[in-house]
């Protein structure tokens, strides 16, 4: 395969995200998990935010509690109107989303760490993260003479063989649904989604696959650099080795 280039011209990414989770307090009656501190902490986070990503939009309704909402963004920082990135706070969640559009990984990467130092400025005490995740969502178009032969596209293009051993009916395979966990070393683990289905804006069919690295265990804001490049370097080096030199090819030329 030629030399990668940082940004393919025609790159399959839809969307790119990171996602922090922090442990949250378990009230005792009701047994919800809740942020006891993110009232504040959010007016804090928004008032950092707001110089930089001045358009906001709210994703709950104002009489419903913060407390519903765990794990779950309900506050949204954007440049512009609907301009990635992105980036959400909720109750013990934290993200940026990026679109290929301008996506280049260390300016990503620059993202990430500004929104985690106004999260850590917003908030009084200590955070436990319990959570982290680097997700990439990569789509590729294919025909209608393809989309009757999904395993032969899979093999052929992505490197990921579908075979069953069982009798079945002498029917084209119209669904796909395949999902792999891998551990990694330090708790981590790869997480690769194959499905296919129909493109939204142009009804075009696709093969959209997910690949994802992610921790569930407990990590120091000090070591957040080094698990992210880490978990961005198994996701890069995947998708070079995954897709064939036809599609690079593919992604290599202009428009």
């Amino acid at each position: 395969m030629p030399e990668h280039i940082e940004k393919l011209p025609q790159a399959p990414l839809q969307e790119v995200i990171f996602e922090l989770h922090w442990q949250l307090d378990i009230e005792k009656e009701s047994g919800l998990s809740f942020d006891k501190e993110f009232q504040l902490a959010s007016g804090r986070f928004d008032r950092l935010a707001s110089s930089t990503l001045p358009y906001y939009i709210s994703l709950k309704p104002p009489i419903m509690p913060d407390s519903l909402f765990a794990y779950k963004a309900i506050h949204q920082y954007w440049k512009s109107e609907k301009v990635y990135p992105v980036t959400q706070l909720g109750p013990g969640v934290f993200t940026v989303n990026e679109t290929d559009k301008n996506y280049k990984w260390k300016t990503f990467k620059s993202d990430i760490f500004q929104g985690i130092e106004w999260l850590r400025e917003s908030y009084r005490d200590k955070l436990n993260i319990n959570f982290i995740e680097i997700k990439y969502i990569d789509a590729i178009e294919i025909t209608d003479e393809e989309s009757l032969k999904l395993p032969e596209y899979l093999e052929k293009n992505l490197k990921t063989v579908i075979r069953n051993n069982i009798k079945l009916p002498k029917n084209v395979l119209s669904g796909l649904q395949l999902a792999q966990r891998f551990k990694l070393e330090n708790g981590s683990h790869l997480n690769l989604v194959f499905n296919n289905g129909v493109r939204n804006i142009d009804q075009a069919k696709v093969i959209i696959w997910h690949t994802s690295v992610n921790t569930d265990g407990l990590i120091k804001f000090e070591e957040l650099e080094k698990w992210i490049e880490y978990a961005h370097d198994i996701c890069s080096t995947l998708f070079k080795n995954i897709i064939s030199e036809e599609l690079y090819e593919r992604f290599s030329k202009a428009n």
